[in-house]
Order: structure tokens, then sequence, then C-alpha cells
């Protein structure tokens, strides 16, 4: 249905805007922003290898619709050879495409709810048009490339959510009219797949693989930067072209927003002195992943060395919650999170911010700028362990009555990346940007009493470590103070 919308409003925004041609030929030279909105309508599919019935292979635990609108910003940069134009265009939504069923699972003995949120998404695409009408002031395209976006699936069963940033591809059609010489409106029909991958574990080490796909129709306006194309001046003897060089010399201060991928291993140990020699000393692997947005701030100091390279320090804080949550039972009999008759632990740890200094190299093109990136990394991660003793006489017996530990635990790393950079005005400057930062191993003991809490008698509790590892996806704007862009002139 989507698509056959997409196709008539593209020939109804052909016929309406025939008869609004901006005087004088259109140039679609240069680089543009703009905002847009629009609705998105598709499929998610969630499947496991079973977990009430571990040996059946739950090919279909969920197969629902999903749909919902969106709304964000573009960013992109036109290059124009006669009626052809070519360009490249990253854009970030916020979206609510939603969809669930309340039938997931086998039907006929466990029908439960699971559902589907895509809550944010972004592309990154190349685009090739061609310019039409007597002013070549209409544009016809295509458009494809890379796609990311926030997936968060959940399952009733046993109440298990997640999230995850997941890539995928994007492809489709638009067309773009201008209305003024920097100001033009667009209709954009775009078929984005995330593929399917796991999302969450419906329990320890039973992922959940979520697939996503659907169908954009967004419409939006878009500002084309800098001056409009004028004929040039007449005169008895030959001009000088006045050509604006851009200066990336100079302290600069700005904002992020974007996302983060936590990644890394981790593994519980639960060495209660337990009867049952299968569960003394008990280890399991866990996935530490996790995810989130962040936002944060920045700021440098570039000098710019020679005509096309600039050397530069920059320091930043983030703020961001990727968290990651695990309950497990001592009896491996049980299904987890359930009472049984040792006990039950819990791990909650959460990567609430980062803090980088890093050296950045670059190589600049007049106002765009390519570079790389390294330097420390600081980050704090806040974990809570919690285990109970199911055995009456023990003094945290009965219930969820857990014993708990805090911990908060400093970490150093070291941090890489790259990204580009994009003058957008003399003092203002946009940026995409990735980092990878690593900080090691972290480890946590919780140690109940031997004499109160423990059974048979000896040493028991939870240890638990994981790797931290972050991934980061950013846009940025900073501000630069100082003087602006140099004014030269070419023969």
């Amino acid at each position: 249905m989507i698509r056959n919308l997409a196709t008539y409003l593209a020939g109804a925004a052909l016929a309406a805007v025939a008869t609004i041609s901006p005087a004088g030929a259109q140039s679609w030279n240069g680089a543009y922003g703009g905002v847009s909105a629009g609705y998105g309508s598709g499929h998610s599919v969630q499947s496991d290898k079973g977990v009430v019935l571990p040996n059946v292979e739950i090919v279909g635990d969920g197969n629902f619709n999903v749909n919902g609108g969106f709304a964000g910003l573009t960013l992109g940069y036109n290059w124009q050879s006669g009626p052809l134009v070519f360009g490249i265009e990253g854009d970030y939504s916020f979206a609510n495409i939603y969809g669930s069923s309340s039938v997931c699972g086998v039907t006929v003995l466990f029908a439960h709810l699971c559902s589907t949120q895509l809550d944010a998404f972004g592309t990154l695409r190349g685009r090739v048009g061609y310019a039409m009408g007597a002013n070549g002031w209409v544009l016809p395209y295509l458009t494809g490339g890379a796609a990311v976006g926030h997936l968060r699936g959940y399952d009733a069963l046993i109440g298990a959510e997640g999230s995850a940033f997941r890539p995928g591809w994007a492809a489709g059609v638009g067309i773009e009219a201008k209305l003024a010489p920097q100001w033009s409106v667009k209709l954009e029909y775009l078929h984005v797949d995330l593929g399917a991958a796991p999302v969450f574990e419906i329990i320890p080490g039973t992922p959940e693989s979520v697939s996503f796909r659907a169908d954009m129709i967004r419409a939006g306006v878009n500002y084309a930067f800098g001056a409009p194309v004028a004929p040039p001046a007449r005169m008895y003897a030959k001009a000088p072209v006045i050509s604006p060089v851009a200066n990336w010399t100079g302290f600069y201060i700005g904002a992020d927003l974007g996302g983060v991928v936590q990644g890394g291993n981790g593994q519980s140990n639960f060495f209660q002195n337990d009867p049952n020699p299968l569960e003394a000393n008990l280890r399991q692997n866990q996935l530490g992943n996790g995810t989130s947005f962040l936002a944060g701030m920045h700021a440098g100091f570039n000098w710019q060395i020679a005509k096309n390279f600039v050397v530069g320090v920059e320091a930043d804080g983030q703020w961001m919650r990727p968290r990651y949550a695990f309950c497990r039972e001592t009896d491996l009999n049980s299904v987890p999170c359930f009472d049984n008759a040792f006990g039950t632990s819990y791990v909650n740890s959460e990567t609430r911010s980062m803090a980088t200094v890093r050296g950045r190299l670059g190589v600049t093109f007049d106002r765009w700028m390519l570079y790389g990136t390294g330097g420390a990394a600081f980050t704090t991660v806040d974990t809570i362990l919690a285990t109970d003793c199911r055995i009456a006489g023990c003094a945290n017996s009965g219930g969820q009555n857990f014993t708990v530990a805090k911990f908060s635990s400093s970490l150093t790393g070291w941090v890489a990346g790259g990204g580009i950079e994009w003058m957008l005005a003399n003092n203002w400057i946009a940026r995409g940007e990735y980092l990878h930062a690593d900080f090691g191993t972290v480890t946590n003991t919780l140690l109940l009493n031997p004499a109160t809490q423990c059974f048979p008698i000896g040493a028991c509790g939870l240890s638990w470590m994981r790797q931290v590892k972050e991934d980061i996806v950013r846009v940025g704007i900073s501000y630069k103070f100082g003087a602006p862009s140099a004014v030269v002139a070419k023969d």
C-alpha cells in the first residue's frame, strides 16, 4: 500500500510543481540541510530455539505487522554536471514504529505477547538525479545505501526484553523541487531492511532473533547553504575571482548526540559450597551487550599546519546508560529467575558516562575535513550484585530476600576512531564520528556470611566480571571562535 501511495503522490507532485517554476536557471550544487517527517509500515518476526520446550525449534515465535510515524534531520551535498546531479545524503530520525502479537510462541500451550519497536533510524545514501523543467528546477532521483536502526524487543513469557542498534540497507526514489534558489521541497519513498539477528536473550543462552523491514514515505524541506548562483558581472577588464578559503585554526566547543553499543563478554561465578557437585563453583559465560542513546559536550583546538593538514587536541564528556542485567537460578534443573531449593542471583551493571582526551590529525578539502583520532578514555561502571539462600536457617532465606552489594568502578582505557567535519559557515562546523573504546575488565564480588548465610557451612556468594567495550556513533555541531575564513583573489 505504501509503495502504491508513493507512486501516486510522486505523479501528483510532478503535476503540481509544473505550475510554479521559479525564474532563472536553478543550480543544485552545494551543501544543504533540512527536516522531514513521514510514516512507515512493515513487518517483524521474532524467533528462538525454545524455552519451556527446549527441544522445539520455534521459528515463528512472533509474526506481526509494524507501523508508525517518524521525524528527523537531513544533511547532504550535491554535485551537478549538466542535467545530471550526483549527491550524498545522511539523515537521522526519531520514530515510533511498533507492532505486537498476543499469540506468540507455541499457540496451543504457551501463547503470550511479544512486540517490536523501532524508536530511531538513520541512513547514509548516494543519490543520482536528472534536473528537469525549463530551468532545471525539478529533480527526480534514485537513492540507496546503508541504514542503522535502534530496535527494541519484548517477550512476555518471562518478561524478557532488550534493545540494540542494527545495521541494514535502504533504497528508494524521490522527487525534489526548488521553490526558491535556496529552498526546496521533497517527497521520498524508502524501503528499509535491518535483517534478522539477536536483540536480547529470552533466558541466558537462548537468544531471541528479531527481524525488521518497512516501507517509509516522507516529505521534507531543505535549505541550500551559501549564496545563490549569480551571473558574472561584465567588465572592460578581467576581474579577479573572489574565493573563500576555510580557516580551521582556533578553539571550538560543541554538543553531540548519538548511540552507543556496549560489547564484551561476562562471566559469573557462583562459588557456593553447594551439595550438588554440578553447582559448586559454577561458572557461566554471558554476553555483556547493551545499547543506549548518548548526549555530550566537546571542546578542542585545531592548528592548520599546511594548506591541507590540520592537527588538534580534543576532550569530551558523554552521558549514556547501556545496561546489562542477568538473573539465574543456582539449580540447573529450573527455569532462570524462578524460585527453587537453593537460591537466586542477580546482576545489574551500567556504564553511565565516558570521557576522552584525544589527538586528531585531519586532511582538508577546503570546507571538508577527514580525520583520525585517538587517546585516553575514562568511564565509571556501576554494578549491583544480589544473591539469596532458600534453605531454612539461612539469615537471608525465604522469597526474594536478597543480600545486596553495590559497586562503582572507575576505569581507564584507550579510544580510537575517525570522522568527517564540514564547515557550514565561517564559525559553524557539523560532524559525524565513530569511536571504539576499550577499558579492559571489571570484577566485583559479593561475599555472604559462611556461618549464617551459606548452606552447608562454607564460602559462598557471587562473583561477576565483564569486559567493558564501547562502540559509539554520533553527530555533532561546533562553534569555532576566532577570525572567519580568509578571502583570496585568484586570476
